[in-house]
């Protein structure tokens, strides 16, 4: 049986996932079951690169609709005179 141990970037992805749970009230469970990882061939555990390419690319589609929605709402703010 082969032991394994988790990489920074592998660590600093899961503090990622738990920061999106937290700010979208989701449960944190569901973030990690999506989690895929493969063998570094050094005993390390990392992120399956096109794993990490689309994780990286739905945090950029969440950060835009964020600004947009926020741009939309200085929008509908009423100037006062």
């Amino acid at each position: 049986m082969s032991s394994y141990k988790l990489h920074d970037g592998t660590i600093g992805l899961l503090a990622q996932l738990l920061q999106i749970a937290l700010l979208t009230g989701t449960d944190i469970v569901d973030h990690f079951r999506t989690l895929q990882l493969i063998d570094d061939g050094n005993g390390k555990l990392i992120p399956d690169p096109a794993f990490k390419d689309q994780f990286e690319a739905n945090l950029q589609r969440m950060l835009d609709e964020v600004a947009k929605i926020a741009e939309d709402s200085t929008e509908e703010v009423p100037s006062e005179a």
